[in-house]
């Protein structure tokens, strides 16, 4: 079987899942969520799922024995591209719109394709220089729709969030050689495992967060932002990873901030004009471009 369809596949799933995750936190901050909290039941909420996961692999014989240096890494990459990339996120969307926290994180991947670029040394073919050209015109386009805010809180927003990019290009990039390896469902569940355990020690013992803080509103978002953007996506993206490789599936990822839209204007009311429309082409365009291009 083609692999790069099945690939494609998965990689517009988690990037449409993963894009509903900036509505979700949103609403929660609309209804007075914390953030450190809603963070935290995001990742808890998700634990019992991954630990049954691992669970299953081994139970059938199906997990990897890994050696020191390659669970480090696994735990490594968990640490930068679930904790760390969700915390400067989370922590962004505080002082920036939904659209400019678009904006800035789906700069990702060009992050990633240059990253694969000097790590892997896989270089950029001729269709996904197009992909990458198209997609990000796309993108620019969604935004000239959008007022922009230099205020210096927006600002930081902007910066938090390029952060977050970054960090999940990174993931993106060297997760592939793990996933080779040991698999993409084990890779993901102990990359999630990670982050869930550097997350209960962050907001547990370095910021202890008031128990309090984990009422009924945050629970449930924490439920949606825990299942729907997170179990489900981090399994697509790995599996997407796998077959297609971290550059087609970043690339693949700028289809995100087309769904965002769609349901900022659904749930948030948010305006349509000519721009986004253009914007929306370009961007499926170019996912149609990272579908010819070689392996």
């Amino acid at each position: 079987m083609n692999p790069t369809p099945v690939g494609l596949f998965f990689a517009i799933g988690a990037a449409t899942l993963f894009a509903l995750k900036a509505i979700f936190i949103k609403l929660a901050y609309a209804e007075g969520v914390d953030p450190d909290a809603l963070l935290l039941a995001r990742m808890t909420i998700a634990m019992p799922v991954y630990i049954a996961v691992l669970a299953h692999l081994m139970v059938r014989g199906k997990a990897s024995k890994l050696a020191p240096k390659l669970l480090a890494l696994n735990i490594a990459l968990g640490f930068i591209g679930y904790y760390l990339a969700s915390y400067l996120d989370f922590q962004g969307l505080r002082f920036t719109s939904a659209q400019m926290e678009r904006m800035a994180l789906y700069s990702y991947p060009v992050f990633a394709t240059l990253i694969a670029w000097a790590v892997y040394g896989d270089r950029p073919t001729y269709h996904t220089w197009i992909a990458v050209a198209l997609t990000y015109a796309g993108v620019s386009a969604l935004y000239l729709d959008e007022p922009i805010d230099t205020h210096p809180d927006t600002l930081l927003g902007i910066v938090l969030v390029i952060g977050a990019a970054l960090s999940f290009a990174t993931y993106v990039s060297l997760s592939k050689a793990v996933i080779t390896k040991v698999g993409s469902l084990q890779f993901t569940a102990i990359a999630m495992l990670a982050s869930t355990g550097f997350s209960v020690l962050h907001f547990g013992v370095i910021e202890p967060i008031d128990i309090s803080a984990l009422d009924g509103n945050t629970l449930y978002y924490g439920t949606i932002l825990g299942i729907v953007c997170t179990v489900f996506p981090s399994f697509m993206m790995g599996e997407a990873i796998a077959r297609i490789g971290p550059s087609k599936t970043s690339i693949v990822g700028s289809v995100g901030p087309v769904v965002t839209i769609a349901f900022s204007i659904a749930l948030l009311n948010e305006p349509f004009g000519l721009y986004s429309a253009l914007g929306m082409a370009l961007v499926f365009y170019g996912v149609w471009w990272v579908g010819r291009a070689k392996t």
